[in-house]
């Protein structure tokens, strides 16, 4: 697996880096509400822009160097 890294400056066109953002929220159910990852991201596609922003600003966020090691 790739080392995890803070930031990285790319040497090269075409470079490839993996990322993953994690999102940490409360869902607030109505009584006999199926809440699954559907219903969750039904109400993420809902939100508004500045909501939706404001979550992902303030997701973890891992980046990692995928390229092959010479």
């Amino acid at each position: 697996m790739a080392e995890q890294i803070e930031e990285v400056v790319c040497k090269q066109d075409g470079d490839e880096f993996e990322y993953k953002f994690t999102v940490t929220g409360i869902f607030i159910g109505d009584k006999d509400e199926v809440i699954n990852r559907d219903r969750i991201l039904d109400v993420a596609r809902l939100t508004d822009k500045n909501s939706a922003w404001e979550m992902i600003w303030g997701a973890d966020f891992e980046l990692y160097d995928i390229q092959e090691k010479e």
